[in-house]
Protein backbone atom coordinates (compact mmCIF):
# COMPACT_ATOMS: atom_id res chain seq x y z
CA UNK A 1 0.00 0.00 0.00
CA UNK A 2 1.36 3.36 -0.50
CA UNK A 3 3.15 5.57 1.65
CA UNK A 4 2.31 8.43 3.10
CA UNK A 5 -0.31 7.90 4.84
CA UNK A 6 -2.33 10.32 3.14
CA UNK A 7 -1.73 8.79 -0.41
CA UNK A 8 -2.52 4.86 1.30
CA UNK A 9 -5.51 3.34 -1.19
CA UNK A 10 -7.25 2.51 2.28
CA UNK A 11 -6.84 2.64 5.94
CA UNK A 12 -6.33 -0.68 7.93
CA UNK A 13 -9.80 0.42 9.56
CA UNK A 14 -11.19 -0.06 6.21
CA UNK A 15 -9.60 -2.96 4.82
CA UNK A 16 -10.63 -5.11 8.00
CA UNK A 17 -14.30 -3.82 7.92
CA UNK A 18 -14.63 -4.45 3.89
CA UNK A 19 -13.52 -8.20 4.37
CA UNK A 20 -15.72 -8.71 8.07
CA UNK A 21 -11.69 -8.95 9.39
CA UNK A 22 -10.48 -11.28 6.57
CA UNK A 23 -7.93 -9.18 5.36
CA UNK A 24 -3.81 -9.38 5.48
CA UNK A 25 -3.10 -5.87 5.69
CA UNK A 26 0.58 -4.37 5.48
CA UNK A 27 0.99 -0.92 4.57
CA UNK A 28 4.17 1.42 4.11
CA UNK A 29 2.78 3.55 6.48
CA UNK A 30 2.18 2.73 10.08
CA UNK A 31 -1.57 2.51 11.44
CA UNK A 32 -3.37 2.07 14.81
CA UNK A 33 -4.68 -1.03 15.96
CA UNK A 34 -8.16 -1.41 14.69
CA UNK A 35 -10.96 -3.14 16.83
CA UNK A 36 -13.93 -4.61 15.26
CA UNK A 37 -17.18 -5.59 17.19
CA UNK A 38 -20.07 -7.87 14.82
CA UNK A 39 -22.76 -9.74 16.33
CA UNK A 40 -20.96 -12.91 14.06
CA UNK A 41 -17.32 -12.99 15.18
CA UNK A 42 -17.25 -10.72 18.75
CA UNK A 43 -14.72 -8.42 19.07
CA UNK A 44 -11.87 -9.09 17.09
CA UNK A 45 -8.50 -6.86 17.33
CA UNK A 46 -5.96 -6.22 14.48
CA UNK A 47 -2.21 -4.81 14.81
CA UNK A 48 -2.08 -3.96 11.31
CA UNK A 49 1.86 -4.52 10.14
CA UNK A 50 4.00 -1.70 8.43
CA UNK A 51 5.67 -3.08 5.37
CA UNK A 52 8.78 -1.95 3.93
CA UNK A 53 11.51 -3.32 1.80
CA UNK A 54 14.01 -3.23 4.57
CA UNK A 55 12.69 -6.46 6.21
CA UNK A 56 14.16 -8.23 3.58
CA UNK A 57 16.56 -6.49 1.11
CA UNK A 58 19.53 -6.17 4.10
CA UNK A 59 19.40 -10.24 4.63
CA UNK A 60 19.19 -10.67 0.94
CA UNK A 61 22.18 -8.23 0.12
CA UNK A 62 24.00 -9.81 3.17
CA UNK A 63 23.62 -13.16 1.99
CA UNK A 64 24.86 -12.32 -1.46
CA UNK A 65 27.94 -10.91 0.45
CA UNK A 66 28.45 -13.98 2.69
CA UNK A 67 28.19 -16.97 -0.14
CA UNK A 68 29.50 -14.29 -2.75
CA UNK A 69 26.82 -14.92 -5.05
CA UNK A 70 27.68 -13.75 -8.98
CA UNK A 71 23.69 -13.23 -9.49
CA UNK A 72 20.72 -12.69 -7.32
CA UNK A 73 17.62 -14.39 -8.85
CA UNK A 74 14.25 -14.42 -7.73
CA UNK A 75 14.26 -17.41 -5.17
CA UNK A 76 16.15 -15.04 -2.98
CA UNK A 77 13.52 -12.93 -2.48
CA UNK A 78 10.81 -15.92 -2.11
CA UNK A 79 12.77 -17.34 0.46
CA UNK A 80 13.38 -14.54 2.24
CA UNK A 81 10.08 -13.63 2.70
CA UNK A 82 8.97 -16.89 3.50
CA UNK A 83 11.65 -17.25 6.20
CA UNK A 84 10.27 -14.00 7.43
CA UNK A 85 6.78 -15.76 7.51
CA UNK A 86 7.58 -18.09 9.99
CA UNK A 87 8.89 -15.95 12.82
CA UNK A 88 5.30 -15.50 13.19
CA UNK A 89 3.52 -16.78 16.36
CA UNK A 90 0.06 -17.91 16.61
CA UNK A 91 -0.54 -14.35 18.52
CA UNK A 92 1.12 -13.20 15.33
CA UNK A 93 -1.68 -14.25 12.97
CA UNK A 94 -4.33 -13.78 15.14
CA UNK A 95 -3.77 -10.05 15.31
CA UNK A 96 -3.58 -9.79 11.58
CA UNK A 97 0.22 -9.40 11.81
CA UNK A 98 2.38 -9.88 8.77
CA UNK A 99 5.58 -9.65 9.97
CA UNK A 100 7.32 -10.11 13.92
CA UNK A 101 9.80 -7.74 14.35
CA UNK A 102 10.54 -9.30 17.68
CA UNK A 103 12.85 -11.36 16.44
CA UNK A 104 14.98 -9.37 14.33
CA UNK A 105 18.74 -9.20 15.39
CA UNK A 106 21.68 -6.90 15.03
CA UNK A 107 24.36 -9.06 12.82
CA UNK A 108 27.45 -8.45 10.96
CA UNK A 109 29.79 -10.44 8.52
Amino acid sequence: MSNPTMSSECTAEEAYKWTNGEAIFASGSPFEDVELVSAENGVQRFSPSQANNMYIFPGVGMGVIACKASSVPEEFFFTAAETLSTCLTDEDVKLGKVFCLHVFVHCQI
